[in-house]
């Protein structure tokens, strides 16, 4: 375990950061992943009324195998808990000379609304690590105007 400063050496506005990987933690700290949205499209267009499937990809890092994820543990939507995988494969997405993880998710099953700007993804990797993953989104394909989560529509007369 690290060991923490005395009260007396703490400095007042300065934030003191521990390596995470000392912490004792139940349950441990989950690693973060880089998650890509509909791989390559930088805007990351999602159709919340879609009933096909999304791409979402889970990049692997010189320190991390996307392949290590066990993807009957992978869920992607607007919290990370909504939508379970269709189905999956390993594919060099970015080019990079890694494999990564491409998934496919129904799209109405991820809970994204229009007017959310972020999508999560949660997974186990298969030394039990926690996984977390987000991505900016654009919500198309909605009618009216783009509401977020929590806001209802209330249209202006004649509309």
């Amino acid at each position: 375990m690290a060991e923490v400063p005395d009260d007396d050496t703490l400095t007042p506005g300065i934030i003191h950061v521990l390596d995470p990987d000392a912490l004792d933690c139940e349950p441990p700290l989950a690693r973060t992943v880089r998650v890509d949205v509909r791989p390559g499209n930088p805007v990351a267009p999602v159709n919340p009324n879609s009933r096909g499937l999304l791409r979402v990809a889970v990049l692997s890092e010189p320190d991390f195998s996307a392949g290590s994820i066990l993807p009957d543990t992978v869920h992607f939507g607007a919290s990370g808990t909504e939508a379970a995988p269709d189905r999956w494969r390993m594919q060099d997405v970015d080019r990079d000379g890694h494999d990564d993880l491409l998934l496919w998710f129904a799209t109405n099953a991820t809970g994204i609304m229009c007017g959310d700007d972020t999508a999560m993804l949660t997974a186990v990797a298969d030394d039990g690590q926690q996984l977390v993953g987000s991505d900016s989104i654009t919500t198309v394909g909605c009618h009216h105007t783009h509401q977020p989560r929590g806001h209802a529509y209330s249209p202006a007369i004649g509309d």
